[in-house]
């Protein structure tokens, strides 16, 4: 099947013609293909070669992940050959021609939805597809990243940016790393990083839409905020050491709240949360 055009493969997916195994989740079942998602996805390779019922029965039932998740994933599974080529916005148009039809309105909307973003992300961490994860967490932090330079607007007037905190840090389980680097994400903010460190901030309203979102992060990850204040606490004690210290100086230049700076900054977070050090 490799030498199958995009075109041809698409079709393959869409009619299931000649397809020997099938995913069931929820309410949708979906004809595949073994040779493919077991030759793209160490996850279903096990499942097929296992022996067991999945192996008899030539199916598997996915539970714990919305149905337009698993559908994203197959279409992935069939479509993108490199990490390079994985991109959501193109995700989605395939899956439109794939497995719309099989959805009614009121399951997907006409794009694809923040929180069917956060469901993608989960769902190809859980089946160890990074090159997916990523794309999904590229596109999380751009939505984030887009409305926190609005400064509390909505970008979209359904989902606000504290609507989009919210819902990473009651969907997203506290093990996964998405979690502490949204934290790292939010207190990486000079105006946030200010009023963490006890500072006001010169515009009453500002100060007051960066407290919802610093209020929002110690709600949810009240021991990620209190590592990085201490973590701040001695980043000021160094920089004023060699008078250097400034409160936006773990803010990456120019770019502001920078989605895979944080991702870089909460790396070397974790490295100082191991290393001794002294108390400020």
């Amino acid at each position: 099947m490799s030498g199958l055009s995009r075109d041809q493969t698409v079709e393959l997916l869409k009619t299931g013609k000649y397809s020997d195994f099938t995913i069931k989740c929820g309410n949708k079942s979906f004809a595949v293909h073994k040779a493919i998602i077991a030759s793209r996805s160490d996850f279903f390779r096990v499942a097929i070669d296992s022996g067991f019922r999945e192996t008899i029965e030539n199916e598997i039932t996915i539970g714990e992940a919305p149905p337009l998740a698993v559908a994203m994933v197959i279409v992935y599974l069939y479509i993108f050959k490199s990490s390079k080529q994985c991109d959501l916005g193109k995700l989605w148009g395939f899956f439109c021609q794939t497995f719309l039809r099989e959805f009614t309105d009121g399951e997907h909307d006409e794009t694809l939805g923040f929180e069917d973003t956060i469901n993608l992300y989960l769902l190809a961490d859980r089946f160890m597809l990074p090159e997916l994860r990523r794309a999904a967490d590229k596109n999380i932090g751009w939505r984030l990243v887009t409305q926190w330079r609005m400064e509390g607007e909505d970008y979209d007037e359904d989902v606000t940016l504290e609507d989009c905190i919210e819902k990473i840090y009651t969907m997203v389980p506290s093990s996964v790393d998405l979690i502490r680097c949204l934290t790292t994400w939010i207190l990486s903010g000079s105006e946030v990083s200010r009023l963490l460190l006890g500072q006001r901030l010169a515009d009453a309203m500002e100060e007051e839409w960066h407290g919802r979102i610093l209020d929002l992060a110690k709600t949810y990850d009240p021991e990620g905020v209190t590592s990085g204040k201490l973590w701040l606490q001695q980043l000021q004690y160094t920089m004023q050491a060699v008078g250097r210290w400034k409160t936006s100086c773990i803010v990456c230049p120019k770019t502001g709240q920078h989605w895979l700076y944080a991702r870089q900054l909460e790396h070397s977070w974790s490295v100082w949360r191991r290393a001794p050090r002294r108390c400020v």
